[in-house]
């Protein structure tokens, strides 16, 4: 599975966490983040940086879909 079908994949799951669970979605994140870094017995540093990457991408864009910052914000 190449980088866009993964995360595709976790997008699709971080949606449905989060319109299902919202409350709990930042939880679950950290746990995602926590299960990486503890079952990576054996990965390459490069790897696990990959896989870190993939959801904090997934987490970026699921927050601005469901909270998007309104423009007068970002100035």
């Amino acid at each position: 599975m190449n980088r866009d079908q993964k995360l595709e994949k976790l997008l699709n799951e971080m949606k449905k966490r989060k319109q299902e669970y919202r409350f709990l979605f930042e939880a679950y994140v950290f746990g995602l983040i926590e299960g990486i870094i503890v079952g990576s017995d054996g990965e390459s540093p490069e790897d696990i940086l990959d896989d870190l990457r993939l959801v904090i991408d997934a987490y970026h864009i699921t927050e601005s879909e469901f909270n998007p910052v309104p423009p007068a914000e970002l100035n």
